[in-house]
């Protein structure tokens, strides 16, 4: 029972049921097994921690801002994070808050503004650093004629994660995860990723060079501006071939 009340916080079985499968007889092999690889394992977390520490201590040095960031219910705790207030360390460090973007955890946040620092004015414009991850459709052109328009393939780092990002919006009930998810049925999830992290890369350019912050936006928010650009675009094809569309209740579906 002793045991079984080490369970990790994880686990759905019971602290009964976890005590009731450790029971059996336990050859020496099996223990000597399981002793090799507690020392493994504790091994690895001590090694974890020493990195923890080291990247706590170089964000501390880098330290420029004195912030907290919101309290977000979206971004807990999770799996292989920081044993700190990551957070609050990259806040502190750039200005700006980047896990307030859908898709943008700790991590993430962490490898971008490690990759780049914290200002990204070195480009003119969102559509150079765009360029520079790779994220742009391509201009593949002979002949006055379009070949392809495929993005680059460019070995970032940077594009990797937040290719990763847009990836993890597939599911996710807020904005982006439907804007990510009305282009995938359009032109395939391939597509779709690269287009929601060029989406990403430009609202990570306009925070960190100080243009603008993010605002947060839900899916209902979301599909309304959808329906209203839909019913404009209808009315301006209507009025270009002369028609006129009017508004009719849909009857209820039995």
């Amino acid at each position: 029972m002793a045991l079984a009340q080490l369970r990790n916080y994880r686990v759905h079985a019971s602290t009964e049921q976890i005590a009731k499968a450790l029971e059996g007889r336990w050859s020496r092999e099996h223990l000597f097994s399981l002793a090799h690889e507690l020392k493994a394992y504790d091994f690895a977390s001590e090694q974890i921690a020493r990195l923890d520490a080291e990247i706590e201590g170089r964000l501390e040095a880098m330290r420029v801002f004195d912030k907290r960031p919101e309290a977000n219910a979206n971004k807990g705790r999770r799996k292989n994070t920081l044993a700190f207030d990551g957070r609050r360390a990259l806040m502190n460090w750039c200005g700006v808050d980047l896990t307030e973007v859908p898709g943008i955890d700790v991590g993430t946040a962490l490898k971008i503004l490690s990759e780049l620092g914290s200002s990204l004015t070195r480009f003119a414009t969102a559509k150079h650093f765009c360029s520079w991850l790779g994220l742009c459709p391509g201009t593949r052109i002979s002949g006055n004629k379009k070949l392809s328009g495929a993005s680059k393939r460019i070995p970032n780092r940077v594009a990797r994660a937040l290719k990763l990002a847009a990836l993890g919006l597939s599911r996710s009930r807020c904005a982006m995860g439907a804007y990510y998810r009305k282009l995938a049925l359009r032109m395939g999830s391939p597509k779709a990723i690269t287009a929601v992290a060029h989406k990403l890369a430009r609202i990570v350019h306009a925070m960190l060079s100080g243009q603008a912050s993010y605002v947060k936006e839900d899916q209902a928010r979301h599909e309304a501006r959808y329906r209203e650009r839909a019913i404009k675009a209808l009315q301006k094809r209507a009025q270009e071939l002369g028609l006129t569309l009017s508004p009719q209740a849909v009857p209820a579906q039995p």
